[in-house]
């Protein structure tokens, strides 16, 4: 009954300030029906999906005005607050995100100046690895994100406690559930320097979405070592399981995939810098999805360690139906 009380009087606030109806642009959040402007319409439609069955909103993290984690009359009621009554501006939640770091590595660089960073997509979600950051031993790892306008600015943090050591991690950042579209990102790093300027495009029904590594094995995962490449397609769905990979017991991998007319190029790069004195056998595993049924030509690349050539693997044809 409160709840149904509540919708009244949103109704009839929304009917008397419709002969207003202001657009206040360069406002994402709030923006219901994603037309990059803030309107009664914002309005009505936050009501039209919660009490008559309506449509969802076109981003659901940005209808979250009072920044309460869901969506409910009383985030119409801030909206109209702020809209005509001087309220306070909508305070949507950040995207979600998590940042994983590794415990500091103790090795001399092979280099001066050895770290860098990769930007990936997996799916709708945006990866940032920092490899080699030479940071504070009592490194906490957080990122503070700005995304706008297909712009996305990621700022590196430390929330630990200060140390009187330093060492080189590797760190990594997820930023979840992007929009699809062409984005530039920017990493900023704790110190304040700019760590890279990149372009990546979100397209979440084709391309990479996952992989992963069993780690080091103790034997081959079948009777002998004998490398074994195998691509199993379902749908538009096409993983490659790699059984017997032969890297340095160390390796840390990076395996981006790309489609360059009819070829699928899939690659095992070893992006870890700590070189132990062994080599063991791992089974990797990528998978992809998008691709049509077809004649394709399938290469696999892979580098031993980072400064090394990339070496083509196997190549062969591949018929996808």
């Amino acid at each position: 009954m409160r709840k149904a009380k509540i919708f009244v009087i949103g109704t009839i606030l929304t009917a008397l300030i419709l002969i207003f109806t202001p657009i206040i642009q360069a406002s994402m959040c709030g923006d219901f029906d994603g037309d990059e402007a803030l309107s009664i319409f914002d309005i009505t439609g936050m009501i039209s999906f919660l009490y008559l069955q309506g449509e969802p909103p076109a981003d659901p993290a940005m209808v979250d005005v009072n920044g309460s984690g869901d969506l409910n009359i009383f985030d119409i009621t801030y909206l109209i607050a702020y809209l005509y009554l001087g309220g306070p501006a909508p305070v949507c939640m950040d995207h979600l995100h998590a940042e994983f770091q590794t415990d500091c590595l103790y090795y001399e660089p092979v280099k001066d100046d050895t770290a860098y960073v990769y930007f990936e997509v997996l799916g709708n979600d945006l990866h940032i690895r920092h490899i080699d950051a030479y940071y504070n031993c009592g490194l906490a790892y957080v990122v503070d994100y700005t995304v706008e306008d297909f712009v996305i600015y990621a700022v590196e943090g430390d929330t630990g406690e200060p140390a009187d050591c330093i060492c080189y991690f590797n760190l990594e950042s997820v930023l979840y559930d992007l929009a699809d579209g062409e984005y530039t990102v920017t990493l900023i790093g704790i110190y304040g320097d700019t760590l890279k300027t990149g372009t990546v495009i979100v397209e979440a029904e084709f391309g990479l979405i996952g992989y992963e590594d069993t780690g080091c094995l103790e034997k081959g995962a079948k009777d002998d070592t004998t490398s074994a490449i195998v691509y199993n397609y379902s749908g538009d769905t096409l993983n490659i399981l790699h059984y017997n990979a032969f890297f340095n017991c160390a390796a840390e991998f990076y395996m981006p995939f790309e489609l360059a007319g009819d070829t699928l190029r899939f690659y095992e790069l070893n992006i870890s810098q700590i070189g132990v004195y062994c080599m063991c056998y791992f089974n990797i595993f990528a998978y992809t999805i998008g691709l049509t049924p077809g004649d394709y030509i399938a290469e696999v690349y892979e580098q031993q360690y980072y400064w090394d050539e990339i070496q083509l693997v196997e190549r062969r044809e591949l018929h996808l139906e």
